[in-house]
């Protein structure tokens, strides 16, 4: 009924591209790939967000120590999941709204073709209606002259 293909936004594409991404980046901890992960992180942070760095010592991440620079850069990701949510979210309620205006569109729709039938219907038994009133005014007029010549 709808098409449920790979057919990507850019901003879909781009997720999908820092998720992986930043799965290479744990598995293998290549630091090419984390440069490359903090640019196209700088790129979608929205300037409303500051992070200061508040801890200082290292946090266990996955089993592996990680640094204030690595640290800052996990926040970063966080932040970056935020407002692709937020644009998830606001791609799934034009995504509703798109969907509400089409079942209306189909619900007056299929109210006017019901209307139509209704009114071809009530022309239909007007005509009927019609020739019987014909067909009964020849049969009198027949039945009167048959008598009146007889």
């Amino acid at each position: 009924k709808y098409r449920m293909g790979l057919i990507q936004t850019p901003d879909q594409l781009r997720f999908s591209y820092m998720a992986i991404i930043e799965g290479a980046k744990c598995i293998k901890g290549d630091s090419s790939i984390q440069k490359r992960w903090k640019e196209l992180s700088k790129e979608d942070l929205s300037p409303a967000f500051d992070h200061s760095p508040n801890k200082i010592i290292t946090e266990k991440y996955n089993g592996n120590r990680i640094g204030l620079e690595e640290e800052k850069l996990t926040g970063d990701r966080y932040t970056g999941l935020s407002s692709k949510m937020q644009d998830t979210m606001e791609e799934n309620s034009e995504s509703a709204l798109r969907k509400r205006i089409r079942e209306d569109r189909k619900a007056t729709t299929a109210q006017k073709v019901q209307q139509m039938k209704q009114r071809l219907n009530e022309n239909e038994r007007k005509r009927k209606r019609h020739r019987l009133l014909l067909i009964h005014q020849i049969s009198a007029v027949k039945n009167f002259s048959y008598f009146e010549f007889s």
